[in-house]
């Protein structure tokens, strides 16, 4: 739900804002692109800040134990995914021109980024044939360019606790990582555009 609102605010108030010119009329006032985009990806990050503290603390309050490593280390993560989806859809919102369709190939990155890891472990024990070994790669070098949301806000974190070793960096670093990569294409089209 939270992944789902923060998309459509965020699409559908760009492109409303695209459509009605208020890009054009905020870019000629004394505002960088850069600045506006900044601002716009700031706010929405404040926007998914806001929908992670709402969620975490429902877990947190409607479980029967506060504030366990399971629960602390799924709000984190969950926190970093919004992050991720947030400028993903940032990105989108700008790039194409059609709210439908941005939403629509963001929930497509959103399952994708989600499925990653069992799409890669069934085509591992899919089998040694040419067409699976031929896919195996593909998916690999996918599965480099696509964060992996499969690891991240567990269910079982909150029944069971954390198991094992989580990288706390690992989910900080790859955040960070493609959501700068994420910010860096949108500036680069937003950019380009001919206003």
């Amino acid at each position: 739900t939270g992944v789902l609102t923060l998309t459509l605010f965020i699409v559908f108030y760009l492109r409303r804002a695209f459509e009605t010119r208020d890009v054009e009329y905020m870019l000629s006032r004394p505002v960088t692109r850069f600045q506006f985009l900044f601002s716009h990806a700031l706010a929405f990050s404040f926007l998914a800040t806001v929908i992670f503290l709402a969620t975490s603390l429902a877990i947190f309050f409607l479980s029967h134990n506060y504030f366990q490593a399971g629960q602390v280390m799924w709000a984190i993560s969950f926190w970093v995914e919004l992050m991720i989806v947030a400028m993903v859809a940032l990105f989108f919102a700008i790039y194409l021109s059609s709210a439908v369709i941005s939403t629509l190939v963001i929930f497509a990155f959103y399952v994708l980024a989600r499925l990653i890891g069992d799409i890669l472990g069934i085509i591992e024990k899919a089998g040694e044939t040419l067409p699976f070994f031929v896919l195996e790669k593909i998916m690999l070098v996918v599965s480099i360019f696509v964060p992996r949301l499969d690891i991240m806000g567990q269910t079982s974190w909150l029944i069971y606790g954390v198991e094992g070793e989580v990288g706390f960096p690992f989910l900080f670093l790859q955040g960070a990582i493609f959501s700068g990569l994420i910010f860096g294409a949108a500036y680069i089209d937003l950019n380009r555009r001919q206003f």
